[in-house]
């Protein structure tokens, strides 16, 4: 039998260090920032950034909102199947109130739309197509991130490199896309808003026996969480204001 002592061990593993939950999220001011960038700079993004950080939508509930979608009155907008996009969960079909910086922000990219998709699409890629995987993960590397392709000459010989120059902040530039639900989340239960309320809001499965028998909470109750964004965004816009006043 051989000698345990002869057997090298196993190297050690090493795992990257794990983000902190500060690196895992936006707060208000780097939402703001990122938001007052993408409305300048890359208004086709500008929507779904505000729908996924002010309303807490994932990515494609987002990008392929309609027209027929948006209650402009009551200020809701609907959460349903779309033929490129099936819901994750049958509690991701939902109505959902919205603060006035999201009605603000989709009536505008509404109005500047010149032509409108036969299903009533609100947001476009800049070529005019519908929304896809890659199309989305390319608008945001390189107009968030800051990777564009650059020529560059070596020894003769031209090449294609991607080359990165962060457009607004290093911070914002390293939280991915998907991550701005998780800043809205963050940022609303902060505020203090019911977790059951803010579970139905971002389209969660319930898990206790109370929220999948008993409690029932409907739109009215969600008007708390565009309530509490709105407060939240008119603190930002005074505190703003009273700086510049200096």
């Amino acid at each position: 039998m051989q000698d345990t002592k002869d057997i090298d061990p196993l190297p050690t593993i090493r795992l990257a260090a794990s983000k902190t939950a500060r690196d895992d999220y936006l707060d208000c001011a780097d939402v703001s920032a990122l938001l007052d960038y993408l409305r300048d700079h890359a208004r086709h993004l500008w929507p779904i950034a505000t729908l996924q950080a002010l309303a807490g939508l994932r990515v494609y509930e987002a990008a392929f909102l309609r027209r027929c979608d948006v209650d402009w009155d009551r200020r809701t907008i609907q959460i349903t199947d779309h033929p490129l996009h099936a819901l994750k969960t049958a509690s991701s079909r939902r109505t959902l109130p919205v603060c006035n910086e999201v009605i603000e922000c989709m009536a505008a990219v509404a109005n500047e739309q010149v032509v409108i998709p036969p299903d009533g699409e609100l947001f476009l890629t800049l070529s005019g197509r519908l929304w896809s995987k890659n199309s989305m993960g390319s608008a945001w590397q390189r107009y968030v991130q800051g990777w564009r392709p650059t020529k560059v000459v070596q020894e003769g010989e031209v090449f294609t490199r991607r080359v990165q120059s962060v457009p607004v902040n290093e911070r914002i530039a390293s939280v991915p896309q998907r991550r701005l639900r998780a800043s809205f989340a963050t940022m609303v239960g902060r505020l203090g808003v019911d977790d059951a309320v803010l579970q139905v809001y971002l389209g969660h499965s319930p898990k206790d026996i109370l929220s999948r028998h008993y409690r029932q909470i409907g739109v009215e109750d969600l008007r708390a969480v565009p309530l509490a964004i709105g407060k939240l965004w008119l603190e930002k816009a005074y505190s703003a204001w009273m700086r510049a006043s200096v």
